[in-house]
């Protein structure tokens, strides 16, 4: 009956751990996706050329097709909380440079910039989350978790266009980068206070994985971890 009830709590503290996974997943790979599509709509709007827009979309790609591998190895050698920062940061400054420096007064650059860094970010938040899919998940677990994984992304794909083509005809450009600026200050904010959410809680009896150490976790030890200790929840 313990073993049961243990097991069941082991459980629940994965599911839990997946879950924080899939939604830093959801809130950057949104971003990402509208970020996209609205500067590409904004640059439309203020006279930029077929030629200008193919360069701005393929700049998304850059940094993903030369530093993929780099990243995988930063990860491996670092552990998550390099990256997914990064990541976070990249997101914000997306959103930030676009709201301060409309196009109407300073041109497409800054719609170039905010392709770059919303495609490196996400470089950085893929390789991050499909790792710690694999941590946090049971090895019987695991096709499931990356089903989820894989619906995430595709369930961003298909909202966010909607929701930043309405947010866009009703409250204008801004609006969705003002969205961009604020959302990734929220995930920070929210993760960093849900100590549900741990990396691997309830997992025990399986090492992790993350940098250069093994951690052994038990539901108990992780509990105990503060924010100051840990970032996003994660344990480092």
């Amino acid at each position: 009956c313990v073993r049961h009830v243990s097991r069941g709590r082991g459980r629940i503290s994965m599911n839990a751990a997946l879950a924080k996974v899939l939604l830093i997943l959801l809130v950057l790979h949104s971003c990402t996706t509208g970020m996209r599509f609205t500067v590409t709509l904004d640059a439309l709007r203020h006279g930029g050329t077929p030629l200008e827009i193919g360069l701005m979309l393929s700049t998304v790609a850059l940094f993903p097709a030369f530093l993929a591998v780099k990243a995988g190895r930063w990860l491996d050698d670092k552990g998550p909380r390099g990256p997914l920062t990064l990541a976070v940061a990249c997101t914000l400054f997306a959103g930030i440079e676009t709201l301060l420096l409309p196009v109407d007064r300073v041109g497409l650059a800054p719609l170039f910039a905010a392709c770059l860094s919303v495609g490196f970010g996400f470089l950085l938040v893929n390789t991050v989350t499909q790792r710690l899919v694999g941590d946090v998940v049971r090895p019987e677990f695991r096709s499931s978790a990356f089903t989820f994984l894989s619906m995430t992304t595709a369930a961003s794909g298909l909202v966010t266009p909607v929701f930043a083509g309405h947010l866009i005809e009703a409250l204008g450009f801004s609006s969705f980068y003002l969205w961009c600026s604020v959302l990734p200050v929220l995930l920070f904010l929210l993760l960093c206070q849900l100590p549900l959410f741990l990396l691997a809680a309830g997992v025990t009896e399986r090492a992790v994985f993350i940098g250069h150490g093994i951690v052994l976790p038990t539901v108990r030890a992780l509990h105990r971890l503060t924010p100051q200790c840990n970032l996003f929840g994660f344990h480092f």
